[in-house]
């Protein structure tokens, strides 16, 4: 039973399992991994890009003014003393 042949059979299997389980994991998890990902990363891209861009036109679209004064004659409805 034991021999020679039968040890070198036990490594032999070993390393098909083990070659068929990797083969396995790279064909159906990296290779659509690898299809994907440059779409994926092209929408983050332009993603990113977009929102850069809306924020630099909204700050040049709408520019922050300092409030008026609480006893400026400019506000409608408020008193000042020298009326």
């Amino acid at each position: 039973m034991g021999g020679l042949s039968g040890s070198w059979f036990i490594h032999l299997s070993a390393a098909l399992v083990s070659g068929l389980l990797f083969s396995t994991l790279l064909t159906l998890v990296m290779v659509p991994v690898l299809i994907t990902a440059p779409t994926v990363t092209w929408r983050k891209i332009q993603r990113a890009r977009d929102w850069i861009k809306s924020r630099s036109t909204l700050s040049k679209a709408a520019p922050v003014t300092p409030p008026k004064a609480a006893n400026s004659p400019g506000l409608p409805g408020i008193q000042t003393a020298a009326e």
